[in-house]
C-alpha cells in the first residue's frame, strides 16, 4: 500500500510529495517488507526523482537490521530513520 500526494506551497509553487505506506508486521514477513520498499522506491524514483521535497512516512513494522531499511536509504534521502 502506497499513497501518494501531491501539494503544493501556494506562495512559493512548491511542490512537495507527501507518500505513506504501511508494511506487513512480524518475522515471517521480512522478505514481503524488503519487497515492498524496493516496489516503491522504484515507483518514487521513477516518477519523483525530479522534486526536491519527498516525503515518506509509513510503518515500516521492522528494524533498521532488516533488508528493507537499506533500499528505502538506498534512495539517498537527506534524512531517513
Amino acid at each position: 500500500i502506497l499513497a501518494i500526494l501531491e501539494l503544493e506551497h501556494i506562495p512559493t509553487s512548491t511542490v512537495i510529495i507527501f507518500s505513506g505506506t504501511h508494511f506487513k508486521s512480524k518475522k515471517a514477513f521480512v522478505e514481503s517488507r524488503k519487497n515492498q520498499a524496493e516496489a516503491i522506491v522504484k515507483l518514487l524514483l521513477a516518477d519523483y526523482s525530479d522534486r526536491s521535497y519527498l516525503i515518506l512516512a509509513g510503518g515500516y513494522n521492522g528494524g533498521s537490521d532488516e533488508p528493507f531499511y537499506s533500499v528505502i536509504r538506498s534512495m539517498d534521502l537527506q534524512s531517513s530513520y
